[in-house]
């Protein structure tokens, strides 16, 4: 669509408001696009060469309050290692999303450690097994 809407942007030789018109009328079924959109298309076009916006220019950066919490979650973490994601997540008023995706960032993954009862000495063999896999 996006390819589309460039074409009959050049056709109507750069006016926005024919290019709706002729829009609407070649694919009645379609969402119309405004005006604004054509424009926006053919911009980012001529700039970038891309009909696509670029990932890293999508939305606005993270707003202040967020980037503090993520320094007090990492702080919490540091001071100590085994609490449980939710418990961080109730403490700061946050989501477990905000809370699971700061760690991530910062190559920290939670996890719940298992503790064994008992080795045995049969245990030996499988556990090196498993290690040299």
């Amino acid at each position: 669509e996006l390819a589309d809407i460039h074409l009959i942007y050049g056709e109507s030789r750069g006016n926005a408001r024919e290019a709706v018109r002729r829009y609407q009328g070649r694919f009645p079924d379609r969402r119309l696009p405004s005006v604004k959109m054509f424009l926006n298309i053919h911009r980012r076009l001529r700039e970038t060469g891309k009909l696509l916006p670029d990932r890293r220019e999508r939305g606005s950066q993270r707003p202040d309050r967020i980037l503090n919490t993520e320094e007090v979650v990492l702080d919490a973490v540091y001071e100590n290692p085994s609490i449980c994601i939710r418990r961080l997540s109730g403490r700061f008023d946050v989501s477990l999303w905000t809370i699971w995706r700061t760690l991530h960032e910062q190559l920290l993954y939670p996890y719940h450690v298992q503790r064994v009862q008992a080795l045995r000495p049969t245990d030996f063999v499988p556990r090196r097994a498993f290690c040299e896999w």
